[in-house]
């Protein structure tokens, strides 16, 4: 879908009466402005939930325009809740839609234990990051869709995400931890230092672990992937398992990050 289409999609619903859906509208418009690689946010997000799944939660034989359709048309409520405690972000907005989709966050533990495990990284070093595998487990089924609105600077309300079910807390993982972290530095460093020379400074770098390893870290759970995507996260991985045997703990990390600004 091109960013025409989608924005003359949108001047569509211009006449929309609820208030919660004018809210929606006017952010999705400012979504738009936000660049994203080749595209822009609003497409990005929105591609991320359809042809099945990249990586977390999806919608079944939906496209990006369904999407849209089905969050602004008229016989869709939107009802606006708080997310449960430490699942939420105070600055955020949270709508729930009635709107069926699959459920791609499994729980570490309900993994099987040879479970393939990613830390995906931005290699700019900005934002947080999730856990990702790319075991076969069934994903859940969801009946209402979470929509959540956030501030950007410069640009005011955007949609920072929608996903089928609930929310749930966020990742607390930062780039500038892990890289503070001896047990992970070393590779990572190596990693930025390749893709530079190649001249592919602008790829995510990719970290392949255990279970144990993202528990120390602070997560549990992981986003299932398409077979697609685990093949090229499988590719472009560093195989960071064999650093388990001294498993730092993300707490660890931040300390060691005050021990050497201090």
């Amino acid at each position: 879908m091109s960013e025409e289409a989608i924005l003359k999609l949108l001047e569509s619903y211009s006449n929309v009466k609820d208030e919660k859906k004018k809210r929606l509208l006017d952010a999705l418009k400012r979504t738009i402005e936000i660049k994203f690689g080749d595209t822009n946010y609003l497409l990005s997000t929105l591609s991320q939930r359809v042809s099945g799944i990249s990586a977390g939660s999806w919608f079944e034989e939906m496209a990006e325009e369904d999407i849209i359709r089905a969050i602004l048309d008229d016989d869709k409520e939107l009802s606006e809740f708080i997310p449960e405690e430490g699942a939420g972000i105070p600055i955020c907005t949270y709508y729930s839609v009635e709107l069926p989709g699959k459920n791609g966050i499994r729980n570490l533990d309900d993994l099987p234990e040879d479970s393939p495990l990613y830390l995906t990284i931005a290699h700019a070093g900005t934002g947080k990051f999730d856990v990702c595998t790319s075991s076969q487990v069934e994903a859940k089924d969801e009946e209402k869709t979470t929509l959540i609105l956030g501030p950007e600077d410069g640009i005011g309300e955007v949609l920072f995400t929608l996903h089928p079910g609930l929310p749930i807390k966020p990742s607390d993982l930062k780039f500038e931890d892990l890289i503070q972290n001896p047990l992970y530095n070393e590779l990572i460093e190596k990693k930025v230092k390749e893709l530079e020379e190649q001249g592919r400074k602008d790829e995510d770098i990719v970290l392949q672990i255990t279970k144990e390893q993202a528990k120390a870290l602070g997560f549990d759970m992981a986003k299932l992937l398409s077979e697609s995507k685990a093949k090229s996260l499988e590719e472009a991985a560093i195989d960071a398992r064999e650093n388990s045997k001294n498993a730092i703990t993300l707490s660890d990390i931040k300390n060691h990050g005050k021990e050497l600004d201090d």
